[in-house]
């Protein structure tokens, strides 16, 4: 905790297969809105600053965020661009254990969701 909001960094063990990467985000419930407020950067995405709320104060133990629509731009050298939008559920299982499930929906006209990223992980 950092005052009023709580920090997370997230990075891949050391030792782990897994690319080295940072997401660092900062949470926090905004009393007179009554919502949760969170923004997070992401080294693995040049995607910038990534702001969400919540649509009220959730349920205990799961926070739902819906994120600001924003743009991928493609792979390889061509870039092609992509606008997603994304909804992340943060459940808590207990003290020292959370796990978070990012859900994104591509701006095609699809209307199909898919889970992309699933974070299961503790506290140290």
């Amino acid at each position: 905790m950092i005052g009023p909001f709580f920090q997370e960094i997230i990075q891949p063990t050391p030792g782990s297969r897994a690319p080295d990467f940072r997401r660092m985000y900062y949470l926090s419930f905004h009393r007179i809105e009554g919502c949760w407020k969170y923004v997070s950067l992401d080294t693995r995405n040049p995607v910038g600053l990534m702001p969400a709320t919540s649509f009220g104060p959730g349920e205990p133990g799961r926070i739902a965020l819906r994120f600001e629509p924003f743009a991928v731009p493609g792979s390889g050298t061509n870039v092609t661009g992509q606008l997603i939008r994304m909804e992340e559920t943060i459940s808590l299982q207990d003290a020292d254990h959370d796990i978070a499930e990012e859900r994104f929906l591509m701006a095609d006209g699809s209307g199909h969701m898919w889970l992309a990223y699933q974070y299961e992980y503790v506290r140290r």
